[in-house]
């Protein structure tokens, strides 16, 4: 099977190329984005039928306010967190089980705040389900490695929004072989994703790379998808932000 690179950068319609309906291909596809460039805002839908794609470039003093709130951008990692995730191994543990816990290769984080995770971990899977939507979660990845060949690495059941911040040198391989898996993607999302943060997140996935069933926001971050199928797949709109 041959495999096919894409190098894509935010300001050069990474949307277009990789959201769902764009390919039905079971070719490889790599995405790259850069963190320092021009500033990019996107708004970008797609539905199973269609492989329609609009990416609006915005110069720096264009308002985007109406795309992207404070919390799309904001940094949150010299912020205290309400609870620190240590992965070590096939384990995880959360510092305050008012807010998740952990059993059976699953850690469920249950209500919004600041989770620090850090560590490594084989499989294991992040689960948000927060059934109140209480408010948003961030998930603060801090040099982490994850691994896991049956379940997503970051999941999102349900929450009011995710932030999924990076920083440092993350990485999470999701090897499932299993096509028919309800879950097919190494980050898999119901509900409204932002992914933003510092260094470089690395995602690679043996099934699709970034699945979001909501709105998907792609805010000031370096990210490198290699996956099997689709890199980055949005089903209500696909939003990308980047600022000198």
């Amino acid at each position: 099977m041959k495999k096919r690179s894409f190098i894509l950068f935010l300001s050069m319609v990474l949307a277009a190329a990789m959201i769902s309906g764009c390919s039905n291909s079971s070719e490889s596809s790599t995405s790259s984005a850069a963190s320092n460039a021009s500033s990019v805002a996107s708004d970008t839908s797609s539905t199973s039928s269609a492989a329609e794609s609009t990416v609006t470039e915005t110069s720096s003093d264009i308002n985007t306010s109406d795309m992207f709130s404070d919390s799309d951008i904001k940094s949150v990692s010299s912020e205290t967190p309400n609870a620190e995730i240590v992965l070590s191994g096939s384990s995880a543990t959360i510092s305050d089980s008012t807010r998740g816990s952990f059993s059976d290769g699953v850690l469920t984080i249950t209500s919004k705040g600041i989770y620090h995770i850090s560590g490594s971990s084989e499989e294991v899977s992040i689960v948000v389900s927060d059934s109140t939507e209480s408010g948003n979660v961030y998930l603060l990845l801090d040099n982490v490695s994850m691994t896991n060949t049956s379940a997503p690495c970051i999941s999102v059941t349900a929450a009011d929004k995710v932030i999924l911040q990076n920083t440092g040198e993350s990485s999470l391989t999701y090897t499932n072989q299993d096509t028919s898996a309800k879950e097919d993607g190494a980050v898999y999302s119901k509900d409204d994703m932002t992914i933003n943060g510092t260094g470089t997140l690395k995602i690679n996935s043996s099934l699709h790379g970034v699945v979001c069933k909501d709105d998907l926001k792609l805010a000031n971050v370096s990210l490198e998808v290699a996956a099997q199928n689709i890199g980055i797949q949005a089903d209500t709109s696909l939003r990308l932000l980047r600022k000198l």
